[in-house]
């Protein structure tokens, strides 16, 4: 249990730690800033601009990836798989992230959770 928490902990900081700084950097306008998905500013502060990664993705698929690379059970991994959809589509709903928003956010941090969670594994085996 104290594996899999930590696993699933490192996956969530390496996930936000990447969500954090790529937001400001790309700069998207959100949908209910403007409604162009084709608008980008750069390294700003202002949140009307910060549309990718959506980090409510990001976060949900982080701890759902993790979860699952640590359980045998499909049903389980299934049942994150739709947090994470449902999380996303609420993101599209409410008009704060596009769909490309959110499936690249998701794409990403699975990515990104998984790497994680594979180095931590292999630095145990190494010790």
């Amino acid at each position: 249990m104290q594996h899999a928490a930590l696993e699933t902990a490192a996956a969530y900081v390496a996930s936000d730690a990447v969500e954090s700084i790529l937001k400001p950097v790309i700069g998207r306008e959100r949908p209910n800033a403007g409604g162009n998905s084709h608008r980008f500013r750069p390294f700003t502060n202002n949140g009307d601009w910060h549309s990718f990664p959506s980090a409510h993705v990001a976060h949900i698929t982080s701890i759902a990836e993790a979860i699952s690379m640590q359980t045998d059970s499909r049903p389980l991994s299934v049942a994150c798989d739709a947090l994470v959809v449902l999380v996303g589509w609420d993101r599209i709903y409410e008009d704060e992230h596009w769909t490309s928003d959110v499936t690249a956010s998701a794409a990403l941090t699975a990515m990104i959770s998984n790497a994680t969670v594979r180095w931590i594994r292999s630095r145990r085996r190494d010790h």
